[in-house]
């Protein structure tokens, strides 16, 4: 999401999404309030099938079981991209 002035919302984490959701609905900008959550939601979403494909992950140890989560990644990546 870019403004008008050029500036826009980091997508890595979800950490500085919480405060501005609070902004947006106390300003009635329920728009971008929603945009937030929709950053937060699907950074629960992505946590969540990464649990599920692989839940018994080993810190710095690429396993098999990783496959399918990099190809469910890289799926959602180009979709996006297609989409931009």
């Amino acid at each position: 999401l870019v403004t008008t002035n050029g500036t826009g919302r980091t997508v890595a984490g979800f950490a500085g999404a919480f405060t501005p959701i609070a902004i947006h609905v106390a300003e009635g900008d329920g728009f971008s309030a929603r945009v937030e959550l929709g950053i937060i939601l699907c950074y629960f979403f992505g946590a969540f099938v990464s649990g599920y494909l692989t839940p018994r992950a080993t810190p710095f140890r690429i396993q098999p079981s990783y496959g399918p989560t990099f190809l469910i990644g890289g799926i959602f990546m180009l979709t996006s991209s297609v989409l931009a």
